[in-house]
């Protein structure tokens, strides 16, 4: 399926799929497919017994519930599921590589992927972006505000990081957190880390995009695979 475009006026759109690569879970416009991240744990429990060597994930927080920082539950801002951090901090990490298409065959009307190419992972480049997350901690139910977690955002290459703090009001149960960062020139991987210092905290609908760009995504229900009714736009 489709994950990348280019109109005439040369603005990119793309989408993610998951559930075994069979449903777009987020689509984009004015965005690239290495530029954009959406991470849910909704179809971390789906896998393949296919001995497929291109299958890799986007981005998301599988090595941290590898390592047991983190683990799947459910509570959930959306779907079904969300994510549990089992200590103070949950870390996906990825390398920044240089634009190119080495792995793309350019065609008469088209760009065909060359035989063994695998398709990017999240590598967003140089420029401003936009994230936002939800959280969840477990607190009194007349909190005003989570002031114990955030998400920070640091690069290997630069000793550029910002913290992202939540904000406005809590929705049942729910903050959001949102902010604008910058890739600098010369980074060469970036880190999203989720921390807190809270007990109970669960994070979810983590989103990366460019900052001028839109995004709209999409969980599933498991067993019927009809879209959820909660789905999040940026």
């Amino acid at each position: 399926m489709e994950v990348e475009n280019k109109n005439a006026l040369d603005l990119y759109s793309s989408a993610l799929y998951g559930y075994q690569e069979s449903v777009p879970t987020a689509v984009a416009a004015n965005s690239r497919y290495k530029q954009i991240a959406s991470i849910h744990s909704e179809d971390y429990g789906f896998s393949s017994n296919c001995s497929d060597a291109c299958f890799q994930f986007h981005f998301g927080y599988q090595d941290a519930i590898g390592d047991g920082d983190a683990a799947i539950d459910t509570i959930a801002h959306s779907g079904k599921s969300g994510l549990k951090l089992l200590s103070d901090s949950a870390v996906a990490f990825r390398t920044i590589e240089a634009d190119n298409d080495t792995l793309l065959d350019p065609q008469e009307k088209f760009y065909e992927l060359k035989k063994g190419g695998c398709l990017p992972q999240f590598s967003p480049d140089e420029g401003n972006y936009l994230l936002s997350a939800w959280v969840r901690q477990g607190t009194a139910c007349n909190a005003k505000n989570y002031d114990s977690s955030y998400v920070r955002v640091r690069f290997d290459g630069s000793s550029n990081h910002i913290e992202f703090y939540p904000s406005g009001p809590i929705i049942d149960g729910w903050q959001r957190i949102e902010g604008k960062f910058s890739i600098p020139h010369g980074a060469t991987g970036i880190y999203t880390t989720l921390t807190s210092t809270a007990a109970s905290v669960f994070f979810d609908d983590i989103r990366i995009l460019p900052f001028h760009g839109s995004m709209k995504s999409y969980v599933y229900d498991p067993v019927s695979m009809r879209l959820d009714g909660n789905t999040g736009r940026e």
